[in-house]
Formats: structure tokens, sequence, C-alpha cells
């Protein structure tokens, strides 16, 4: 069989095992791209214009251009896998212009790792123009060849940037060892000098970038070995084909003779290098992201139930699929809880992280019903760029807040896009017709907050405006009723308010709450006003066991391993043996609650406040003051002084502040 045939069938079984291994192995890659600003595409002359200040625009359009079809993703593995082809097909027909013999690992190996290194990427991109324009300055003779290479090298450098350095790289290579010496010896000394003076022009008159962008943007410098490896091999791709390889390689007594060796060679190879690629986390985080678009709220919990893991993402979508199925404050110890807070809203403290899952955030507050903050989640990731959903939440936020013109513009943009025009047809619908918005958002606009607050507590204010608002919005009060458990400084906000689950539609307390109002009644030494609610019976004896067995365990890490098989799912366990992220609300911030709520003579709510700051600093001077003009204004001054008293032992010299004739109303800011 003739070696281009060999080529051809290699190319055949190349392009099918790229399809199967990012349609089904690495499936995750296009799951989990289609989700990042650089998959969104936008037809129309308004979204290339924003390509054109920086060399290689073209490129990055291309790029964006091919990322849209990663909405399917079958079609995002036969594009990767085509893409993957044509750059092996081109590295071929090139060398097939340099050496009438090309070894099938010589052509596939690059290939291969291009597959496993970049698919879809950039250099993907910049790999295939770059060597299109080099087998068009080979397809020429002498001279045409040379005045194509000056103007190829231009053109490749406004359409490709960076990657033009291998076109150049690989001009200068075919020059000095594909040619006499005497052939063109002016062009061999002025080209390279030439050429690298391209992107000092572009950088002083075409492009407002900066100098080492306009050398080599969008090209990437190598981080990995690998990468090097790769990069390296192909700048010198014509040394690489003028060597004798068959020659030298059939020396190893090992070396595979024939193609059907070599071929079996480097599929081991290949899949070697993608097995050692596969991202396990990522695969299951792309899993459940399936799962839960699909909402298949059972099946996350079995899958979470089978393999507990203890990643943050996992933890949110099985905090999501136990509350969409009413059972979260009666289950969520059940799974790993590691994230604490941050795995039920995930609420970062690093900017870009939290830019990065607001989408799931907007997802949730748009569900229960707080329009803006879902709004806000989504506007916020709109910092890293355009992506199809957050597009369609804002469009969705402005629907529902009845500004239709607003809605309209980011309608617009996603009119332009591939794949989700009939989103943009089916809310027009809705749009034109003014009670048909009424009806399908009826549900979101009843539940939107009528109480707003000025503190900063950041998302826990949230579940509270949605709460207070709203008693009767069961997703929001298990949201914050599970925030304090996990915070597990806020256990004062459910002591203060048990009176709330009867508000959502409660006719007995979920076991871990009951398991914390008993864990608060030990550790304080008070009873709690249960309001009708009792314990269960089972409950209360596991609790009592628990608490018997707690004492042999003088350290946290021995209760931690000693008490998990009995106690592994209930909240004690979780109280005594885990440390959750600490959270960054001030106690300043809980304070400013609690003076808002008092003003506005919401005086129990104020006093809930104070106790979550004393909770968790009893030094707290203000929190004591705070709370004993709350106490004083009820008429409970015996308690009331018993804080001033606490307060003057913190800070002596504020004696002056207190007297007999101490008084304070609701509305006025003083002690």
């Amino acid at each position: 069989m003739k070696n281009s045939h060999h080529h051809l069938i290699g190319l055949l079984l190349l392009f099918g095992f790229a399809s199967v291994a990012y349609g089904w192995l690495f499936a995750y890659v296009p799951v989990l791209q289609y989700e990042a600003p650089d998959c969104f595409f936008s037809f129309g002359r308004e979204f290339l214009l924003e390509w054109l200040d920086h060399p290689g625009a073209l490129l990055l359009y291309a790029g964006r251009f091919l990322r849209q079809f990663y909405h399917y993703t079958w079609l995002g593995a036969l594009v990767i896998a085509a893409a993957v082809t044509a750059f092996t097909l081109l590295l071929y027909l090139v060398q097939k212009r340099l050496s009438p013999s090309v070894p099938l690992f010589h052509t596939f190996f690059p290939g291969l790792f291009l597959l496993v290194l970049h698919p879809i990427s950039t250099a993907t991109i910049g790999l295939i123009a770059a060597s299109v324009a080099f087998l068009g300055y080979l397809l020429l003779p002498g001279r045409a060849r040379r005045g194509y290479a000056l103007l190829a090298t231009v053109g490749l450098y406004f359409v490709a940037g960076g990657f033009f350095w291998f076109f150049i790289a690989w001009v200068v290579a075919a020059e000095w060892l594909h040619r006499p010496w005497p052939s063109g010896r002016l062009f061999k000394i002025l080209y390279p000098l030439t050429t690298a003076c391209l992107p000092l022009v572009g950088y002083r008159w075409f492009f407002q970038v900066s100098f080492r962008v306009a050398f080599v943007y969008p090209f990437d410098i190598p981080r990995s070995f690998l990468d090097w490896a790769f990069f390296s091999y192909l700048v010198f791709l014509p040394l690489w084909v003028g060597i004798d390889w068959k020659a030298r390689l059939e020396r190893f007594r090992y070396w595979p003779r024939s193609a059907a060796a070599q071929a079996a060679l480097l599929i081991g190879v290949a899949g070697s290098l993608l097995f050692l690629s596969y991202d396990e986390n990522a695969d299951s985080f792309a899993d459940y992201h399936r799962l839960y678009k699909d909402r298949q709220w059972e099946a996350i919990l079995y899958r979470a139930r089978r393999d507990p893991s203890p990643a943050v993402m996992t933890q949110f979508f099985t905090n999501y699929a136990l509350c969409k199925k009413g059972r979260l404050l009666d289950e969520m110890f059940h799974y790993p809880q590691t994230w604490g807070t941050r795995g039920l809203v995930l609420n970062f403290p690093e900017e870009l992280e939290a830019q990065r899952k607001a989408m799931y955030n907007s997802d949730l507050f748009f569900e229960m019903g707080h329009i803006n903050a879902a709004f806000r989640c989504a506007f916020d990731q709109m910092n890293q760029g355009f992506t199809y959903a957050n597009l369609k939440r804002v469009a969705e936020c402005n629907i529902v807040n009845g500004n239709y013109a607003m809605a309209e513009k980011y309608l617009n943009i996603l009119e332009k896009t591939l794949f989700h025009r009939e989103f943009v047809r089916r809310y027009r619908d809705i749009i034109a017709d003014t009670a048909a918005a009424d009806r399908h958002f009826a549900h979101l606009r009843s539940r939107i907050p009528t109480v707003e607050f000025e503190c900063d507590l950041g998302i826990i204010l949230d579940l509270l405006a949605l709460q207070k608002s709203d008693p009767g919005n069961r997703l929001a009060f298990e949201y914050l009723t599970a925030w304090c458990l996990l915070a597990k400084t806020s256990l004062p906000l459910v002591v203060d308010n048990i009176h709330r689950f009867a508000e959502a539609g409660y006719t007995s307390l979920p076991i871990h709450c009951q398991e914390a109002l008993m864990l608060w009644e030990s550790s304080t030494g008070t009873a709690i006003d249960t309001r009708g609610f009792a314990y269960d019976a089972e409950t209360r004896s596991r609790f009592g066991r628990f608490m018997q067995q707690l004492q042999r365990y003088p350290s946290t890490s021995g209760a931690r391993v000693g008490l998990q098989a009995a106690f592994g799912g209930t909240y004690m366990y979780y109280c005594t043996a885990f440390v959750p992220p600490r959270e960054g609300t001030p106690s300043s911030s809980w304070i400013r609650l609690g003076n808002e709520l008092f003003f506005r003579g919401e005086v129990d709510e104020a006093i809930s406040c104070y106790r979550q700051v004393l909770w968790k600093d009893p030094e707290s001077f203000e929190a004591h003051v705070r709370l004993g003009n709350a106490l004083m204004f009820q008429g409970k001054s015996e308690e009331a002084e018993a804080h001033f008293r606490q307060a003057l032992q913190i800070r002596p010299e504020a004696a002056g502040m207190f007297s007999s004739r101490y008084k304070v109303r609701p509305g006025r800011d003083h002690y």
C-alpha cells in the first residue's frame, strides 16, 4: 500500500478517534467551555469590529465562531476532530513538499499532541493559518515564492498575530536548508530582519496595545514542558523533515517496521496522553452541571450518595437538589458540607472566582423571586464577557421587572446568535402581549422583595429581604435557615425565628433544626420556646447519645474520627467536628442591620441581630449596649441592666453613658 494511502487511513482514524474522545471521555471540555465567555459569538458588523483593535483579531473571531458549536456536545466533538485533522493534513502536505518520504509517526505525533493540549484553542487555529500560508509558499516557484512570503507575512500578522513567527521560522529554515546559498542571498538576510520589524509598525501606528502584545498576541508563552516541546518541534519543522528518519529509526532493534505497527504505537501514545490529561474533577462537575440544567434532582442526590465529594460545586448542586425536593433541612448533613455557607450560596471572597460562579447564584435568586439579586449576579459575570446564559438572565429579569425596552436590547444581541433565536422569539411574543407577560411571570412578581436594607451583609441580606417580604417563600426560608446552620455563629437567628416555620408551612420542626436547638439549649443552659413544636423522641435520644459519647474525645480531630460512624449525618457532628471557611461579614454590619430594624420599630428582629453579634463576639461593647437599649424599650429592665453591666466591664470609662434616668426610643440613634 502506498504511503499516501497510509496517511489517508490515518487521517480518517484520527478524525474518528478525536470525535469519540471528545464526544464521550472528554465530553466535559465542550460542556464546560460553552459556559465561558470565550464561546460567545454573534453575527453582525458590531461584534466583528470589537476584534479589530489588536493583532490576530480574525484568528480570535474564527475561534469564537467554531466554539459556538459547543452548544451541542456531539457537534463540538466533531468540530474539535475536524480542526485537529485539518492541521494534521496540512502538516502532511507541507512535509510532502519538503521530502518525498514522510513517516507516519512524523505526521501524526504533532496532531495527537495538539488533540490533547489545545483542542479548538487559539493555538490550533493559529497553527492552521500558519500552515496554510506556508503550504502556499511551498507551492510557488522561486521568485514568486519570495514575493508571496513577504505579502503573506504581513497578512498573517494582522490575521493571526503572534503565530506569524511560525511562518517566518519555517520560511527562513526552508530557504537556508532547502536552497543553495547563492540563491536568494539578499532575501535570506533581509527577510527575517524586515519581518521582525512588523510588530514595531503595528505597535507604533496600528494598534493601541502594549509592546509585548504587539509581538506575541494571541500566542501564549508555553508554561508546561509538553507545550515547550510541542511548539519547539513545530518551529524547527523544516529541519526535522530534512532528516532521513526512516533509516535512523530502523537502526533501533525494536522499532516497528510495518505501517500497522507504527499506527498501533501512535494509538497507544495518544491513549496514554489522553489518559494523563483526563480531569476527573472537571468530568464530575460537567455531569452535575448537565443534571442541574435538566433539573434531575433525584439523579443529583443519587450521584452524591454514590460518590461523596468535598468539591464546593458538588455541595452546591446537592443542597439545591435537596431544597427542590423539600428535604434540605432534614438531610443536608447526610452529605459533605465542608465548604460551609459557600457550598450553599457561592459567596467566594475572591472577585474573579465569584464572577465565574455568579450564574449559579443568579439561578438560585431567580427561582426564589429576588429578581434584582439575580440580575446583579448575571450582570457581574458580564465583567468577564458576554455568555449566552448571562444575556438570557439579564433579559428575563428586565422582562419580569417590566423594563421591556432594556430587555429588547439584550434580545437583539441574542437574536444574532445561531442557537438561541427560539428563546428570543418566545420572549418577544410574551412582551407583545402584556396580559400574557403578567400571567407568565405572576409567581415571580409576587415574590419580589418589598423590603430593602441599607447595610452591607452580602448574600444573606438578600435572603433576609426575601423572607421578611414573604414569610411563605419556603425556598428562601429554607436557604436562610440552612445558611444559619452552616455558619454556626448564626444560630441565634434560628432560635429567635422559630415562629417562622409555621409561617413557611411546616407542621413539624425539621430534623437538623431540632438538633441545632437542642445543641443551643445544651450550650447556653436555657430552654427555648418552640412555639408549639415538639422534638422527636428519636432525635432527642440520638442527641443524648451524642453528648455522652462526645465526652470521650477531648480533641476535635478525635471526635471527627470517633463519632463519624454513628453520627456523621447529624448537625451535632458537623458543628463539633468541622470548621467551615470563616465568613467575611463583620460584626459591625450585623449591628447596623439591628439598628435599622430597631429604628423601623421591629425590635424583636433587632434583638436577634444583636444576639447574633454576641454569639460570635461576647466582648462586643456596642452589641451589649444596643441589646440593652432594645430590651429596655420592651420593658425588660433586668435583662437590659445585665447587658449594660457587661458593657461597663468591657469599657469602664463609659460609665457616664448610663444613668437611672436612661430612656430609649425607636427612631433615634443614641444610647
